[in-house]
């Protein structure tokens, strides 16, 4: 028998695996196509670490990353002008 990982569901061996994790609340369970059970389990770890990461990014620089050329250049100009 192998080594257990936890949060990792076998669903096809070899072929299929279904993660979930629970990381401040938000939880997250889904199936994934991995060649082991441990590749599955360093998928889990990669997806809760960048999940964490957002959560430690505030708000409003969130929005400043995600937003668009438009809407930086329109803040631009009001800083420059106003």
């Amino acid at each position: 028998m192998g080594k257990r990982y936890p949060g990792i569901r076998t669903l096809v061996r070899g072929e299929k695996y279904e993660i979930f994790w629970q990381v401040d609340g938000y939880k997250s369970q889904h199936r994934v196509m991995a060649a082991s059970e441990k590749e599955a389990s360093l998928i889990r770890a990669e997806e809760m670490a960048e999940h964490r990461k957002q959560l430690s990014v505030p708000k409003s620089e969130r929005e400043r990353l995600t937003s668009s050329f438009a809407d930086i250049w329109e803040n631009l100009k009001r800083d420059i002008l106003g």
